[in-house]
């Protein structure tokens, strides 16, 4: 089935055989003609016993969506009289805090495991350092219902963990801080203002609060753009499939000047190695995308080699850190991608210490970093093949 390549194994199957059986129907002619399987469908009433599930009347025209389909494949989902599918309960959650931006982070995680695991529910965050690490926060957030992403401090490993989050297709919940007067802007995210946000704070009451509110928010409808499967204006598809020799590049506003200069030489490269190369931050972007973040999701969806620059001033560019999670949790067997992150070797940050060192490099000036992006990119293809 075409359109859907961004889900997992296990979503993608279930698609297939729930067409198969006739669980999920088009909702028109015109979508049961199309090549590739529409962003929503009807459920059919032989849904329930497929999933073990309970289904109303009122659901009989009740549609689905690839991130609902995504979110059943991971177990115990039910439909309810709302038209949502929902889980019967949470039982994990991804915690991601900037938890050196707290007075007290024991507390803060304290608080977090203790009240969510009144019900039962397991929390779990990102710790460690190095490639064993992020692979395991992968298969973490694979594993959990959704992620609980605090925007209050919108520090790099935040970011990176919410393009994880994203790249995998799990829900995500954004958290701020009630106590913080002044936020960051969330500009360049605009799915995130779509979503909405909850508030809490860090003691007892606040957070059996929050865990209500969270509850509720796990039984929504998970829209595709929330997943940025979907764009939020135009509804244009953005999780695309994977072409072959195929490359992307991300480099951030600041470094632009330098990285234009050596697009001429990069394109003359790709070109003679019959590279299709997208350059993530140059416009006008493609397919009528209106924002950078949405053609960042394209371009690394696409993409099989991506290079990614997360040179910021005092800490990586956040733009880097979301593109570097989202394309590593987008990678998978049969869409592999080969990622790697480039910084000026001038700087030095603590942030983003799991990204794994061999796939990490730093360049001095202008001709090394070309030379290591022609190291990257794949070798010329000879006549005749």
């Amino acid at each position: 089935l075409l359109g859907i390549e961004y889900l997992s194994e296990a979503a993608q199957a279930l698609l297939r055989k729930a067409f198969e059986e006739g669980a999920l129907q088009f909702n028109s002619r015109r979508d049961a003609s199309s090549l590739s399987i529409p962003e929503r469908c009807i459920v059919a009433p032989i849904l329930a016993p497929v999933l073990k599930a309970e289904i109303h009347d009122s659901m009989v025209r009740a549609q689905v969506s690839h991130g609902e389909v995504e979110q059943i494949a991971k177990g115990g989902p039910r439909i309810g009289s709302g038209g949502a599918v929902a889980k019967n309960g949470l039982s994990k959650l991804f915690l991601s805090i900037s938890f050196a931006d707290l007075p007290e982070p024991t507390l803060a995680r304290g608080l977090f495991q203790a009240i969510f695991g009144e019900l039962g529910i397991k929390v779990v965050e990102g710790l460690g350092i190095g490639s064993a690490s992020l692979d395991q926060i992968k298969k973490q957030l694979e594993a959990t219902d959704l992620t609980l992403v605090d925007l209050t401090y919108l520090r790099p490993n935040v970011v990176f963990e919410m393009g994880l989050t994203l790249g995998v297709s799990n829900r995500l919940v954004p958290l701020f801080n009630k106590g913080m007067l002044i936020r960051p802007s969330l500009e360049s995210y605009p799915f995130l203002a779509d979503m909405g946000h909850l508030e809490y704070a860090l003691n007892p009451d606040d957070i059996r609060e929050l865990r209500e509110k969270v509850l509720t928010w796990a039984d929504r409808p998970l829209s595709d753009a929330h997943i940025l499967a979907t764009s939020i204006t135009r509804g244009i598809r953005l999780r695309v499939g994977q072409s072959s020799n195929s490359m992307a590049i991300y480099y951030p506003e600041s470094r632009e000047g330098l990285w234009k200069s050596l697009l001429d030489g990069i394109r003359k490269i790709g070109a003679a190695s019959q590279v299709e190369l997208a350059i993530m931050t140059a416009r006008p972007f493609r397919h009528d995308l209106t924002s950078l973040l949405d053609h960042i999701v394209w371009c690394i969806s696409r993409s099989e080699r991506i290079i990614i620059d997360t040179t910021g001033a005092s800490e990586p560019d956040l733009l880097g850190a979301f593109a570097l999670g989202f394309a590593y949790g987008c990678s998978a067997k049969g869409s592999a991608k080969e990622i790697i992150r480039f910084e000026e070797a001038s700087v030095s940050y603590k942030s983003l210490s799991m990204w794994p060192s061999e796939s990490y490099r730093r360049w001095r000036n202008h001709d090394h970093l070309f030379g290591l992006i022609k190291e990257f990119m794949p070798r010329r293809r000879k006549r005749g093949r």
